[in-house]
């Protein structure tokens, strides 16, 4: 509308893990994105999105290695989506709401502080995942090519499998993003 077919954006947030994250203790995380939009009609979108979430999870443990130990495990996933939006212009606010696909690259990372061994990281098992997401979200635009906004996505995921054994510890996630 008004002269702007393509845009630019960036995105920083928070990250509220549900579902199987949420049940395995996993924490408020990191949301960050960067996108590429176009209007393919009047109010009619396609955007491309570089995203990265990530959340963590604390457990406290001993086992015969390594004595007493705290054990951070962060579960990180780049995704590539696509999605198509629906807009609807209401003064200087932009409402929109839309649906889109995602491939997700997916790992998991450990550092255990221990009694006995001290403190050690390690990069653990990586997954690949398909997913779906919908969303919906405000733009207030500042001037014809500046805005801020609001945005909620919720995304569906299939499940992820990583694994690994850090110092005797079993490390596991099964389950959707």
């Amino acid at each position: 509308t008004g002269g702007k077919n393509n845009y630019v954006t960036g995105q920083i947030g928070v990250y509220q893990p549900t579902s199987d994250l949420d049940n395995g203790d996993y924490d408020t995380g990191f949301n960050g994105a960067a996108a590429y939009g176009r209007y393919l009609a009047p109010n009619l979108i396609g955007e491309v999105m570089i995203d990265y979430i990530g959340s963590k999870a604390e457990v406290e443990g001993s086992n015969s290695t390594l004595g007493n130990y705290d054990q951070d495990s962060t579960i990180g996933a780049t995704g590539l989506l696509l999605t198509l939006k629906g807009e609807i212009p209401a003064g200087p606010v932009d409402l929109y709401g839309g649906f889109g696909v995602g491939l997700y690259l997916v790992n998991i990372s450990i550092e255990i502080d221990s009694d006995r061994l001290g403190k050690f990281e390690e990069e653990n098992d990586t997954d690949t995942v398909f997913g779906a997401h919908i969303s919906a979200g405000a733009n207030y635009n500042i001037t014809e090519k500046f805005y801020v906004g609001l945005e909620g996505r919720y995304r569906f995921t299939g499940d992820v499998e990583v694994s690994d054994t850090v110092g005797g510890v079993p490390v596991s996630y099964e389950g959707d993003l």
